[in-house]
């Protein structure tokens, strides 16, 4: 008597099917691409980006890595499917380095909390607070022309009180609006053949420009030999 084959496996269900499809946890690698070409019914296909690391119901959550076709890449926490967390975003060069943009805290894709921020194109550096993608708070940003600033930060720019260091030796200190100085204002004024600070304005500013205030000579200093002698009496000429 010939046997009856097993009977076929349980179907199943969409809840089952679903749960299978779903990714939840660690995973290998996924690779995401999309087509480019269909030519004599051939399909080409590239790839845009790939992905490390944990999900959660379908999306990058945890720690997990994202590496884009023009070779930027993101090392760092998610939540659902953005950057939420601490994590360094990464830039491929031309010369095929990468260079490090942003490392710290992110909230929602954005940069959120304190952070440092290399720009790009330029060899300005930010160090401080963040909110929303923008600096805002207390930071230091040091600008690739020699420049330093060290204050309080609103809407990307410098905004409330702050320090200015000029790559001149001048040395500025007061309030700021909109990235300009405006309002109280201390600028003290460097001389290279003294090696010291030697005058100073105090007064008000207005839209970057001083407006209303006093100039004075700044007392010698101890630290700088040169400052303890007087400056030369000017030479006197018969004009006509």
């Amino acid at each position: 008597m010939m046997e009856r084959p097993p009977p076929p496996g349980r179907l199943l269900t969409s809840e089952e099917q679903e749960a299978l499809a779903s990714r939840t946890g660690p995973r290998r690698t996924v690779y995401y691409t999309k087509l480019v070409g269909k030519e004599a019914g051939n399909s080409e296909y590239a790839r845009t980006q790939q992905y490390l690391g944990e999900w959660k119901q379908n999306k990058w959550e945890g720690k997990g890595t994202l590496e884009k076709a023009d070779g930027e890449r993101y090392v760092g926490e998610w939540q659902a499917g953005k950057r939420h967390g601490t994590g360094v975003l990464w830039k491929r060069l031309p010369d095929g380095s990468l260079r490090k943009l942003y490392s710290g805290q992110w909230k929602q894709g954005l940069q959120s909390g304190r952070g440092t921020l290399n720009y790009e194109g330029s060899k300005d550096v930010y160090m401080g607070e963040w909110h929303q993608g923008q600096r805002a708070g207390v930071g230091i940003c040091t600008y690739g022309d020699g420049g330093v600033y060290e204050g309080e930060w609103m809407g990307d720019k410098r905004h409330g009180f702050g320090v200015f260091d000029y790559k001149s030796g001048d040395h500025f200190e007061g309030l700021w609006v909109e990235d300009k100085k405006e309002g109280k204002g201390v600028h003290f004024y460097y001389e290279n053949a003294k090696k010291a600070h030697t005058k100073r304005y105090d007064g008000e500013w207005v839209d970057d420009v001083p407006k209303c205030g006093a100039y004075t000579e700044m007392p010698p200093d101890p630290l700088a030999p040169a400052t303890q002698e007087p400056d030369p009496i000017p030479s006197v000429e018969l004009v006509d």
